[in-house]
């Protein structure tokens, strides 16, 4: 399947077939910007993820994910971010980061750091854990001389 490919498949039906089609391989939606393609949207993408088209990240939050060779690549952090915030102002980046640079130790994270404006806790976002820090400022992309 290519990048730009639908969804849509021979063994989907009406409008569970019409919601399919209006999604594209690799993308994170929210449940808020798929209602104009369904009238009954809840049903229907409980049906997608019932049938792996769509997987669930959080409560109304779904990524359609792109088939490999080895099976469905999983969303960017910056995907699932983005998608989650609303927004584009955010900074991702690993603890292990620092590590790096040399100013860390050679511990490992499993949870990732998003700098933002408007969210804070740790989320649980599809099988990842996001720290979400509310910051005043912070750069567009992690730099050395940011760590």
């Amino acid at each position: 399947m290519t990048a730009g490919a639908s969804l849509h498949t021979p063994s989907l039906k009406g409008a569970t077939a019409h919601l399919a089609a209006g999604l594209r391989a690799g993308h994170v939606y929210r449940h808020e910007n798929l209602t104009f393609l369904s009238k009954a949207i809840d049903r229907h993408l409980r049906e997608l993820v019932a049938m792996g088209k769509l997987q669930k990240l959080a409560q109304g939050l779904y990524h359609a994910p792109k088939q490999s060779s080895f099976g469905p690549l999983p969303p960017t952090d910056e995907q699932v971010v983005k998608g989650f915030l609303r927004d584009k102002e955010f900074l991702v980046f690993s603890p292990s980061a620092y590590n790096a640079v040399g100013l860390g130790t050679t511990q490992l994270y499993n949870r990732t750091l998003v700098y933002n404006h408007k969210r804070h806790g740790v989320l649980q976002l599809g099988n990842r854990q996001f720290d979400f820090r509310v910051k005043p400022r912070f750069p567009k992309k992690l730099s050395r001389e940011f760590l």
